[in-house]
């Protein structure tokens, strides 16, 4: 939670709380066995909603990484 707070100070993420909820959705996904369709698939529909937060984030750290001479995306 440490990095994720840091992260929302330098603007990197909106939201420390909301990652974690991610990051939660992930384990739930990834490391239980959903049997019951209904729970996996409101999981799926939940992780679908977080897309667009993801690929922000993404771009965000990007352009961080150019910023900082570390990346060149040309």
């Amino acid at each position: 939670m440490d990095n994720l707070d840091k992260a929302e100070s330098l603007g990197w993420v909106t939201s420390a709380e909301e990652w974690q909820a991610i990051r939660q959705l992930r384990n739930q996904m990834i490391y239980d066995y959903i049997e019951d369709s209904i729970i996996l698939t409101l999981a799926i529909q939940a992780a679908q909603g977080f897309v667009p937060k993801l690929i922000a984030t993404s771009n965000k750290l990007q352009e961080e990484l150019c910023r900082r001479g570390y990346l060149d995306l040309e």
